[in-house]
C-alpha cells in the first residue's frame, strides 16, 4: 500500500484524520494508523524524577570551650552551648554527604539535634555556622574533657598543634540558619541547611549562641551527641533529593 505523504503530515498536525471513511488516532496518542500502517508521532509522557529521603548520622562532633582552650571533648555523650564572657562553648558537628547519588538535586537538608536541657534563661537564638576551613580534617578526639593530644581539636586547634585561623573554629561570617530553641527539655531542634548541603561532599558546622559573652553568669543548653546512650536521640541530617 502507498501512503499519501500529505496524510502523514496531517496525522502529526491534527487531533484526528479521516482516511477512507475511517477515523484514526492522531496527535493525542503516541501513534496513528493509516490503513494497515502504524506511524509513531514521537511524543511520550515526561519521566517524573524519583524523590528520595535519607537520614545521615554525624561522623564527628565535639565541644569547643573557650575557658579551657586546649581541652578536647570528642567522646562526651552530651555537649554544651554556653554564653558567658570568656567561658563561651560551641558545638562542632560533621556529616558526609557521599551517600547522595552523583547528579542528584538536593531539595531539602535539615540538621536535627536533641535538646536534653534547655537554657536556664529559657529560649535562646542559636545559629548554625558553616566551617569554611578544615571542615574535613578537624580532629574529633577521644576525651571527655581533658587536654587534647596531637591531631585532636579544641578551642585553639583544629588538630593539635595546627591552629584554627580563628580561635573557636573557622566559621562563616553569617549563620546559615538561626532558630529559637524554645524552653522545653527533651525535644528536637532543627536547622535548615539546604544552601550548604547543595555543595555536597563533607560539611561541618559550628553551633553557637547568637548572644555570646553573657556577663556575670552562665547561660547553658545541653544537646545529645553522636555518642549518646540513646540511639533515637543522636544528631542526624535529613536530606530530600530528586534523581
Amino acid at each position: 500500500m502507498i501512503v499519501n505523504r500529505a496524510a502523514i503530515v496531517g496525522i502529526l498536525s491534527a487531533s484526528c484524520i479521516f482516511v477512507g471513511g475511517q477515523v484514526y488516532a492522531g496527535f493525542t496518542s503516541n501513534s496513528a494508523t493509516v490503513g494497515s500502517v502504524t506511524i509513531s508521532t514521537g511524543s511520550s509522557a515526561p519521566v517524573e524524577p524519583t524523590i528520595s529521603t535519607v537520614q545521615l548520622l554525624a561522623n564527628a562532633d565535639t565541644e569547643l570551650y573557650q575557658h579551657s582552650p586546649e581541652k578536647n571533648s570528642g567522646s562526651k555523650r552530651q555537649i554544651n552551648v554556653i554564653s558567658r564572657a570568656d567561658w563561651n562553648a560551641r558545638v562542632l558537628t560533621r556529616f558526609d554527604l557521599g551517600e547522595i547519588p552523583p547528579g542528584a538535586i538536593i531539595q531539602s537538608c535539615q540538621l536535627n539535634m536533641f535538646l536534653s536541657e534547655a537554657s536556664n534563661l529559657g529560649s535562646r537564638q542559636y545559629g548554625m555556622f558553616r566551617i569554611e576551613q578544615h571542615a574535613n580534617d578537624w580532629g574529633e578526639g577521644n576525651h571527655l574533657f581533658s587536654t587534647s593530644t596531637p591531631g585532636e581539636s579544641s578551642w585553639l586547634w583544629f588538630a593539635r598543634s595546627q591552629e584554627w585561623d580563628l580561635v573557636g573554629g573557622d566559621i562563616a561570617d553569617q549563620p546559615t540558619a538561626v532558630i529559637e530553641t524554645g524552653s522545653i527539655n527533651q525535644t528536637w531542634n532543627t536547622w535548615d541547611l539546604t544552601p550548604d548541603c547543595k555543595n555536597g561532599g563533607t560539611q561541618s558546622w559550628a553551633l553557637k549562641d547568637m548572644h555570646e559573652d553573657n556577663l556575670n553568669y552562665t547561660v547553658r543548653s545541653e544537646y545529645q551527641s553522636r555518642e549518646s546512650y540513646y540511639a533515637d536521640q543522636k544528631p542526624y541530617l535529613e536530606v530530600i533529593y530528586s534523581s
